[in-house]
């Protein structure tokens, strides 16, 4: 038991030292040796060969009888190129650059933009982007103008649809970006950084899925003029990398590994060039909807819909923002809480809802003796894994009450260091999410088994929060100082 203990706290020391790190150091000055400012030889788009002028072997047999589920469409088949060099070297108008949420200082393509154009770019202003959420930024010495920052979660092999529905919504959100500002040459990757985790096949799924959906929308198909399929050649500072000759050969332009291989299989199905080709599109799993989600009719999931505003249309009104912060009317604060309120609605009918109510990880217990509603949080039930959900999950059970005083209670913090110092950390984005207003309604906070390291760690981290919390919070080392609370010690 000594051991893990030990082990435990060793991780959470190390974890701890690397956010003090990131606070106190800046981010890039290992890697500007790695990557120093250089001139980049920019790779011209006249050798990335349209998709419509690929060959390829009809080598697979179609077994399937269904309907196909998409039809050629030669107009939308013109827009799309597929080639291979470093990204960041290509002369298009836009690159898009994907981050993830949990790993914002982990990809490697975004920290290369930063450094070649020489720290013009505010990349505190790009971390503080959520899940779905993207930011086109003026870029420089690479070989585009222009690099849109497009912020995903976390991958969730037991919640795919969700993971992918979330992504689904990212890429939406970064063509909208490009459009607004007039801009209709993209080049996306095909698949996510090896440092960043996102499986390969089911990122290029949902590209190819929501490009498809998207450039079938009139509004859209017309104001893009051509799409980049680039599989990225990572630190490559010129052309080499492209094939010079204007090949019809797909493996001469992009290699013959399987990650390729799995490209024009998906490509030959979300956009079929010949009869063949739609008969291979029957055996797709799912072709979403209008806007290449991934719907459940028998349960009417729509991830994205938790974001949108009541007045967004399926068919996209570009004048409108999709993200409610936009809203000149609402407050940084309000934003912030209708956006996590609006994705806990979204997750609500998810597996991964149920996977709480059963693991007891938040319970409602009633009132104590002033009446006010005690909320429990247990430290033993979290899973660190899936940060983002719990804490919509938290303030979904708490919204119902959120502007009344009410307590909340969170115990066996001494079950993990590990979990206990995520789960902190989390309550602290959780009264930011808030804001000042809500924070001011929480009477108060016990602490259950909260030791000395992480009582510090807890100061540490709570510093800009309001003072009220810290009026408000109470540790407690036995459920005998909670009775008047009504927690039963056997439900935890």
């Amino acid at each position: 038991m000594d051991y893990y203990m030990d082990a435990d706290l060793i991780d959470a020391v190390s974890w701890l030292a690397g956010e003090f790190s990131q606070l106190i150091e800046d981010p890039f000055s290992d890697y500007e040796n790695e990557y120093p400012i250089v001139t980049i030889n920019k790779t011209s788009t006249e050798f990335i060969p349209c998709w419509t002028s690929i060959e390829l072997k009809n080598d697979e047999i179609v077994m399937s009888t269904s309907v196909p589920k998409f039809n050629v469409n030669e107009a939308i088949n013109k827009k799309i190129y597929v080639g291979s060099c470093d990204i960041l070297s290509l002369e298009v108008d836009a690159v898009a650059v994907f981050l993830e949420e949990s790993n914002k200082y982990k990809s490697k393509l975004a920290k290369r933009v930063v450094i070649q154009s020489g720290g013009q770019i505010d990349f505190d202003r790009i971390l503080r982007l959520r899940s779905g959420e993207s930011l086109l930024v003026r870029v420089y010495n690479v070989g585009t103008d222009n690099v849109i920052f497009s912020m995903i979660s976390h991958f969730s092999s037991k919640y795919h649809e969700a993971s992918s529905n979330i992504l689904n919504m990212t890429i939406r959100d970064c063509l909208k970006s490009a459009i607004e500002k007039g801009i209709d040459v993209i080049a996306f990757p095909v698949s996510i950084d090896d440092d960043v985790y996102y499986p390969m096949l089911q990122f290029l799924d949902t590209l190819l899925r929501t490009l498809r959906r998207w450039l079938e929308l009139p509004e859209i198909n017309s104001k893009i003029k051509r799409i980049y399929l680039i599989t990225h050649t990572a630190s490559s500072y010129d052309d080499s990398t492209v094939s010079s000759s204007r090949s019809l050969n797909c493996m001469q332009v992009v290699g013959s590994s399987d990650n390729s291989k799995n490209l024009f299989n998906l490509l030959r199905r979300y956009f079929p060039k010949n009869s063949y080709d739609e008969f291979l599109s029957a055996d797709l799993t799912t072709s979403g909807n209008v806007n290449g989600e991934i719907s459940s009719e028998e349960r009417k999931i729509r991830i994205s819909g938790g974001f949108e505003s009541h007045n967004s249309k399926p068919l996209l009104n570009l004048g409108e923002s999709l993200r409610v912060s936009n809203d000149s009317n609402s407050t940084q604060e309000d934003s912030e809480y209708a956006y996590y309120l609006k994705l806990s609605y979204s997750i609500s009918r998810l597996p991964i809802h149920k996977e709480f109510e059963r693991s007891k990880f938040v319970v409602r217990c009633g009132n104590d003796r002033e009446k006010r509603p005690v909320i429990a949080i247990n430290a033993k039930s979290f899973n660190t894994s899936e940060y983002t959900y719990s804490l919509c999950y938290i303030l979904g059970v708490i919204k119902p009450f959120i502007q009344h005083k009410f307590v909340i209670v969170v115990v066996n913090l001494d079950h993990s260091m590990i979990n206990s110092t995520t789960l902190l950390k989390l309550l602290r984005d959780l009264c930011e999410v808030f804001g000042d207003k809500r924070t001011k309604n929480i009477a108060a906070i016990y602490f259950h088994r909260c030791s000395w390291a992480l009582r510090s760690y807890l100061f540490l981290i709570s510093t800009f929060l309001p003072t009220e919390v810290w009026d408000a919070a109470v540790f407690v080392d036995s459920f005998k100082e909670i009775a008047h609370l009504g927690l039963d010690p056997c439900d935890f």
